[in-house]
């Protein structure tokens, strides 16, 4: 009964339009409370921003401007995630506001707002790196309200779609496929083509799980990673 929407520490991608697919997916009164910080490997935030190894990163913007697009947004510095009200905190934050950034610049910090938003009664949408991951995973075994919302149920199958050329997105692909998924390799020439949605279509029709990656064994004639899977994206859709 748990959402967690994994974002780079440097918030690179379509942040703010993946927030708030997972909160419209998850439910009308889910909140997003939103921690990219991984002290782990030198990533923190404070004043809203991203610091690395204890600088801001020039030309990147606070982390609520970038998730305007998910919503109104309530920022909480870390005198209030190091205090003790926290949970209160995030309760008045949430009264003003769909999408909350905490600062956090050590493990304990995570934590802190780990717990906090486990208390939440609204249904969270947990956004932040592999920190936060680390953080929820420690503190989920913590009783939870019996009042909690109630998480909805998936109804079909999934689709999962690798668009990254990286060797870690296409190692966490075979991972996938060594669970049993049915996997769709679409030859770069392909992409734009019909063939992929009527592919996919037709696993999903034997009620099947799928994942789609672009083969790599196939000619990319100087396509790039960002392109291919924009054009990806749009052909999905189109199914």
């Amino acid at each position: 009964d748990i959402l967690y929407r994994k974002i780079d520490s440097l918030l690179r991608g379509h942040v703010a339009r993946e927030v708030h697919a997972a909160m419209l997916a998850w439910g009308p009164s889910a909140l997003a409370l939103v921690a990219p910080a991984f002290p782990a490997v030198g990533r923190t935030t404070s004043g809203g921003r991203v610091m690395v190894n204890g600088r801001a990163q020039p030309g990147l913007p606070a982390i609520a401007e970038l998730l305007t697009g998910a919503g109104a947004v309530v920022a909480i510095g870390l005198d209030a995630v190091r205090g003790a009200d926290l949970a209160a905190h995030l309760r008045s934050a949430a009264a003003n506001a769909g999408v909350i950034v905490c600062d956090a610049e050590t493990d304990a910090d995570l934590r802190g707002i780990a717990r906090a938003g486990l208390l939440a009664s609204q249904p969270i949408v947990w956004v932040g790196s592999g920190g936060l991951a680390r953080a929820l995973a420690r503190e989920v075994s913590v009783a939870l309200p019996a009042d909690r919302h109630p998480p909805p149920r998936v109804r079909g199958p999934i689709v999962a779609v690798v668009g990254s050329l990286t060797d870690i997105s296409r190692a966490q692909a075979r991972r996938l496929v060594s669970e049993g998924v049915t996997h769709v390799r679409v030859p770069p020439a392909e992409v734009r083509g019909m063939a992929l949605p009527r592919r996919v279509d037709a696993a999903l029709d034997r009620y099947e799980d799928v994942l789609v990656t672009i083969d790599t064994t196939s000619p990319i004639d100087g396509e790039g990673d960002a392109q291919l899977g924009a054009d990806l994206g749009a052909a999905l859709a189109a199914s």
